[in-house]
């Protein structure tokens, strides 16, 4: 899941919200990584003070029909609670009960969903690394 938030006017016409700040929340939402929240000054200025959350500026961005680079804040949770482990190979979603394999490579962790993806990493660990 990527989410993107942008408050602001608009204008709905035909069925249809439409407008700048739409065309903008819809650039935050691109920008956003898997089980990320991004969200622009707005939004941050109105959540001020929202108990449980953190924001933290990821700089400003350049985003495509957008006149002027836009700040963007990345939302977590206060606690430091982790994010599921995913296969590098199939990019599933892992639980510690789905989890079949698990190989140390370059000094972390991966796990596995099968042996088959465990096998397939092994034989092309290159392609599997993120960059």
């Amino acid at each position: 899941m990527r989410i993107g938030i942008h408050a602001g006017s608009l204008l709905y016409r035909e069925g249809d919200y439409i407008g700048a700040n739409v065309n903008l929340a819809a650039r935050v939402a691109a920008a956003a990584a898997r089980h990320e929240l991004l969200v622009t000054e707005a939004v941050r200025e109105q959540a001020d003070g929202l108990a449980g959350v953190e924001f933290s500026s990821i700089g400003l961005r350049s985003m495509k029909g957008v006149s002027e680079e836009v700040e963007l804040f990345q939302v977590r949770p206060v606690s430091d609670r982790r994010l599921r482990p995913v296969d590098p190979v199939c990019g599933m979603e892992l639980d510690v009960d789905t989890i079949e394999a698990t190989l140390t490579w370059h000094a972390e962790e991966l796990s596995f969903c099968s042996a088959n993806c465990l096998e397939r990493f092994a034989r092309n660990p290159v392609r599997y690394e993120e960059g």
